[in-house]
């Protein structure tokens, strides 16, 4: 699971731990993820912020192969970012760093056939048509709307990703409006307004487990 140290992420691994699955997780807070390993036996804790494409290969050498992988990781940096390869952070993260991990896992042979494989996008999406002109620059930066082009992007390439991993079943899905640490960072006053009325992180995470 990608993004496993908080919100949805981490929700949706508490549940498979808790169904006897064998879990990693990957995630930027080293502190979270190594304290989460450390409480529950059967979690794995692979530090990786996802723009950084030169760990890919580092870290799916470190896997078993995987019946599951949870494409979850998500973010809203407040200002306009590149990664070393001049992408965009929200897309070379949550798009290209993702389809990169699944394309080096299905190479090196660590996706058994069958495995099953979700996108983990959101109703954000709903708030934008694809806009490819952005993802190297971008001077009307807005994290928002970025994040909605990001989940727009994700599934517009799902057949083709139905494609190339025709050996595995990948999906995507949307949690609905769920209470996170990331929404309650990223968009605070919708967060305030909405206290109390959203879903909470596992009620967001259970189409990803029914997927599973």
């Amino acid at each position: 699971i990608t993004g496993g140290t908080s919100g949805i992420g981490q929700a949706a691994s508490l549940e498979m731990i808790n169904q006897g699955v064998k879990v990693v997780i990957t995630g930027r807070s080293k502190e979270k993820g190594e304290e989460a390993a450390r409480v529950h036996e059967n979690l794995n804790f692979i530090p990786w912020d996802m723009a950084n494409w030169k760990d890919i290969s580092k870290v799916v050498d470190r896997l078993e192969p995987l019946d599951f992988v949870v494409l979850n990781a998500g973010g809203m940096p407040t200002e306009f970012q590149k990664n070393a390869q001049g992408v965009e952070l929200q897309f070379s993260s949550q798009l290209f760093g993702q389809y990169y991990l699944i394309k080096e896992l299905k190479n090196k042979g660590k996706l058994k056939k069958n495995s099953r494989i979700v996108w983990v996008t959101s109703g954000g999406m709903y708030m934008a048509n694809l806009d490819l002109k952005t993802i190297f620059e971008n001077p009307k930066y807005d994290k928002v709307a970025t994040y909605a082009n990001v989940k727009r992007a994700q599934v517009t390439l799902l057949p083709f990703f139905k494609e190339e991993f025709s050996d595995q079943t990948i999906t995507a899905m949307h949690p609905g409006w769920a209470e996170t640490p990331g929404v309650s960072s990223a968009i605070p006053k919708f967060d305030q307004k909405m206290k109390g009325k959203l879903r909470s992180p596992l009620q967001g995470a259970d189409t990803i487990l029914w997927l599973l």
